[in-house]
Parts: C-alpha cells; sequence; structure tokens
C-alpha cells in the first residue's frame, strides 16, 4: 500500500500508464495549470468531468461541468473554448478528449485531458472537492476499489464492488473501440 503523497503520485502514474491512456493522443495539462485558471475564472476554461453522475454525485472538482451538461449544449458554445476532459485517472477522459476531436470535430489545439493522475492527482495535490451542489466533500468516487488508497490525505474512498467496475470498464473499452478503433 502506499503511505507517502509521492508514492502514491508514483502509484497513480504507473496505474495511469498501464491502462493505456497515452494511446488516446490528447496532450495532459498540468494540475497546478488548471488550478491557477480556475482561480482567476478564466472564462475560455471549460473543465468537463466525463465520469458518471454517481461517481459526480460523491464528489467533483470546483468549477467543472458534467458530461451531461456538456452534451446537451451545442458545439459552438464551446468552439472557442479550452476543453479539459477529466475522470477518476485520466483515462476514460482521455478517450473522451480523443472523440471529441476525432469524431465531434473539436479543435485538437483547445482539447486536452487533466494529467497528473486526473481527479486522483488533483486529490493528492491537496485541492479541494465539491459535491455538485457547490458543497465542500470529504469523499471521492474512486471508481475501484484498488484505486481507493491512492486518493488524497482526508478523503474517503467510494467506488463500486470490483465486479460492477470491471464491467463499467469492459463496456467503456468496448465503447472505445468502436468508436476510436482502438
Amino acid at each position: 500500500m502506499a503511505s507517502t503523497i509521492e508514492d502514491r503520485k508514483t502509484q497513480l502514474m504507473a496505474t495511469v500508464v498501464a491502462l493505456g491512456t497515452p494511446k488516446f493522443n490528447v496532450p495532459d495539462i498540468a494540475i497546478s495549470d488548471v488550478a491557477r485558471r480556475l482561480e482567476a475564472k478564466d472564462p475560455t476554461l471549460v473543465l468537463l468531468d466525463t465520469r458518471t453522475e454517481e461517481e459526480r454525485n460523491i464528489s467533483t472538482i470546483p468549477g467543472s461541468i458534467s458530461k451531461a451538461e456538456f452534451d446537451q449544449a451545442s458545439a459552438e458554445e464551446y468552439k472557442d473554448k479550452e476543453i479539459v476532459t477529466f475522470c477518476t485517472v485520466g483515462y476514460l477522459s482521455g478517450a473522451y478528449a480523443c472523440e471529441l476531436v476525432q469524431r465531434k470535430g473539436f479543435d485538437a489545439a483547445r482539447v486536452h485531458n487533466l494529467g497528473e493522475g486526473a481527479l486522483l492527482g488533483w486529490t493528492l495535490e491537496g485541492r479541494p472537492l465539491v459535491k455538485p451542489d457547490g458543497s465542500p466533500s470529504t469523499e471521492v468516487h474512486t471508481f475501484m476499489g484498488g484505486l481507493g488508497s491512492l486518493a488524497g490525505d482526508g478523503l474517503t474512498p467510494v467506488f463500486w464492488e470490483d465486479a460492477e467496475a470491471g464491467a463499467k470498464l469492459e463496456a467503456a473499452n468496448k465503447h472505445i473501440a468502436e468508436v476510436l478503433g482502438l
């Protein structure tokens, strides 16, 4: 079990690589850059939480919007914005960012994936999480139990049972193969 923040960051990045996130060829953006732009209320930034509503209801990054909210808007609303996707570790959000460019016509120079381990990396930097209503959250949905030990200090991991998480990941990989050919 990883114990120090640096140990958890190392293990998290190994997980990101092992999942195959780099295959999406979407540039990462540093957590510190996103945090700075959120604090400055940068109107050109759209921080897109690609996780399920169930995961998002546990907690999210302040200032983010849901995938459902993004998908309901017209593409014109976001065409001049920089879109930064994130999920628990960056794998599924990397796939969605790739889909935005390859299938939905977004400018590749304006689409990024939150790097350094995405949401879990955010927590390891000690950055806050909120519920969708903006109230503080001390929980983080880690998708599966094995990722729970990689959450930031003071956070309670919430996750699906292994069989459910495995089925969700299998369905996501099937979608990635069908839509992106990867």
